[in-house]
């Protein structure tokens, strides 16, 4: 597939799923923004995949509406946007001992955020 030419924002692309699929694109000649919360994983992404003129790293969290409006005002123009990024401390328990709250922060991150 020729993807050059093409911008794609993956959102939890620091690593797992996203990290795997920006190698995927930048293998494709796309260029890649990678957004997360951690800095020091998007830095340890950047380093990994080594492709400094096809790739760059943006802080922010999708759960926060202000963070994502600035995202989108940094980066600009995109061709494609993907975000395999999820909030989960603390929902792998059992029904009955999972906190509401972290219930909520799942939702906000896996379905509001994006």
């Amino acid at each position: 597939m020729d993807m050059d030419e093409t911008k794609i924002l993956i959102v939890g692309g620091g690593s797992g799923m996203g990290l795997a699929l920006a190698r995927r694109c930048l293998d494709e000649g796309a260029g890649v923004i990678i957004a997360g919360r951690n800095a020091a994983r998007l830095n340890a992404a950047r380093d990994e995949l080594d492709r400094p003129a096809a790739l760059a790293t943006a802080m922010a969290d999708i759960s926060r509406e202000a963070e994502v409006a600035a995202l989108f005002a940094r980066i600009g123009r995109l061709e494609h946007i993907v975000s395999t990024a999820a909030d989960i401390e603390g929902a792998y328990r059992l029904l009955p001992e999972i906190e509401l709250s972290a219930a909520q922060t799942v939702v906000a991150s896996k379905f509001y955020g994006p």
